[in-house]
């Protein structure tokens, strides 16, 4: 089977899924295309055909940047008989599909992500028919959680594709890398003694939502609960940094190497991160590789995966108060929830996910 991949953002993930995919005798090319101006991307692999086909100006106007992508993808690929296509994104990355499904007879499969959801279907009303075009000619849809499945369905599907489109969708969460299921730690019983930590891993962002659980942690400090809150990863928003440094009990750490992130993930007690949009965040379950209980948005991440109460709680993203009742739930059944983590996080081993995958693209191409 030759697959091809369609990618606008090649990150930790995708490597993880593409070895994976290659281990298991896939035979891939993955399109990765990126404007001109962010220049080559410090990755590399044998697979990767790396693309600086369009510029910076060109992003606000979707169909003049979509067609330059296309037309670099139909004289890169238009001899190379693949047999199916993974779009992993609806817009920007599902046209190049569509586009080499009309013109090459590729089928294709495609992913729907946190910026078709919150941004390209929420706002650009003018591009809501091209991705119900995208969805319709598709073999297969592919949900990286429940909560977005539902939602997209339901506000934006027309009542009349709402049957066709539920019955090709499907959810597949992302998988985290093998080195945190292979190295997971068990821990001991929670101290209530000691000061509770309380960890975030993400970008810097007012999407990542960190203010929100510094309000959350300043209430439980207040209420004689002691606790410290590490936030590690990149700085996206520097006013939000300062604001972060204010709080006496916060420590920052930059971005980390999985061999070093998993220590501080054995430091914390509470993984927290109730994101005002997000996909399925892989952090909250390398979190559970490691025994911590975690906190998410509701209908957001890996929300809908799990049973209520199982390995955490969902919360309303923007009341630190609702937060702070949660981790105090998360503390008085803390042994518990830790011990479903750890089981729970084999569901995101990569091998399987791979398998499944790799039986959708067998059911199109045998059709």
């Amino acid at each position: 089977m030759y697959l091809c991949h369609i990618c606008s953002n090649f990150d930790k993930f995708y490597i993880d899924l593409m070895e994976e995919q290659i281990s298991k005798g896939l035979d891939i090319r993955v399109f990765y295309f990126r404007a001109k101006q962010r220049g080559m991307p410090d990755v590399k692999a044998p697979y990767l055909d790396i693309r600086l086909n369009y510029s910076n100006w060109h992003r606000p106007f979707f169909y003049i940047k979509e067609k330059k992508i296309f037309k670099d993808f139909y004289e890169l690929y238009n001899n190379k008989n693949f047999n199916i296509l993974h779009a992993h994104t609806l817009f920007s990355n599902g046209y190049i599909a569509l586009k080499a499904k009309k013109y090459l007879q590729i089928p294709y499969i495609v992913a729907v992500r946190d910026m078709d959801v919150n941004v390209f279907l929420k706002y650009r009303f003018y591009l809501r028919g091209l991705g119900m075009e995208i969805l319709k000619e598709a073999e297969k849809i592919i949900f990286i959680s429940k909560s977005y499945k539902d939602l997209v369905i339901s506000k934006y599907v027309p009542h009349k594709m709402k049957k066709e489109f539920r019955k090709k969708s499907v959810v597949i969460p992302n998988g985290i890398n093998s080195y945190y299921l292979d190295n997971k730690y068990y821990r001991p019983p929670l101290n209530v003694e000691r000061a509770i930590n309380i960890i975030t891993v993400g970008y810097i962002s007012k999407r990542k939502n960190q203010l929100t659980v510094c309000e959350a942690v300043k209430m439980l400090n207040e209420s004689g609960i002691k606790a410290y809150y590490t936030v590690i990863g990149k700085v996206l928003n520097n006013k939000i940094f300062v604001k972060l440094k204010k709080y006496s009990f916060i420590n920052y750490i930059p971005f980390l190497s999985k061999e070093k992130l998993i220590n501080e993930y054995r430091k914390a007690d509470i993984y927290v991160m109730p994101s005002i949009t997000e996909t399925f965040g892989l952090t909250y379950v390398e979190a559970m590789s490691q025994g911590l209980p975690v906190i998410y948005s509701k209908g957001q991440g890996v929300d809908g995966y799990f049973n209520e109460g199982d390995i955490g709680y969902h919360v309303n993203s923007l009341n630190p108060e609702n937060i702070k009742n949660k981790i105090i739930d998360i503390i008085n059944n803390y042994g518990e929830m830790s011990k479903n983590c750890l089981e729970l996080a084999d569901r995101f081993n990569w091998s399987d996910i791979v398998s499944e995958y790799f039986n959708i693209y067998t059911q199109i191409c045998d059709t």
